[in-house]
């Protein structure tokens, strides 16, 4: 998902299986296209589609600007982010983590084992959403 728009969070999500080996792990003069990086992959370039390695990332200056850029596909355009400001954004990136479930007990104050009563006729329960 990528969206041009002020205080929009922008995702992507890279299939894990895809490879950019089609491409130098360097900038080397070649320029990303449909063509060299597989539908899923993504990588960051420079503002002429030219991949940069992860130390040409950390050595931009904080002014220095750059895109983030994901495949469709063979024939289709390339998917791209607004330019984007190293000094002025937050790039991560994290591995897949699957969701675990939380339960919570509402009830159970863990000694008696009773909802906590406000006259004996009204129950009561706080929910706090971080």
């Amino acid at each position: 998902m990528l969206r041009k728009a002020n205080n929009v969070f922008s995702v992507l999500l890279n299939d894990a299986s895809k490879l950019t080996s089609a491409l130098p792990a360097t900038t080397a003069g070649v320029v990303v296209t449909d063509a060299n990086l597989e539908s899923g992959a993504i990588v960051v370039t420079d503002l002429g589609l030219q991949r940069l390695s992860a130390a040409e990332y950390t050595a931009l200056a904080n002014s220095d600007q750059f895109l983030v850029v994901q495949g469709k596909g063979v024939g289709k355009p390339l998917m791209k982010s607004p330019v984007l400001t190293k000094g002025k954004i937050k790039l991560t990136a994290a591995r897949f983590k699957a969701a675990v479930q939380q339960v919570t007990t509402i009830g159970y104050n863990g000694t008696t084992g009773v909802l906590p009563t406000a006259n004996n006729t009204s129950y009561f329960i706080k929910i706090r959403k971080r």
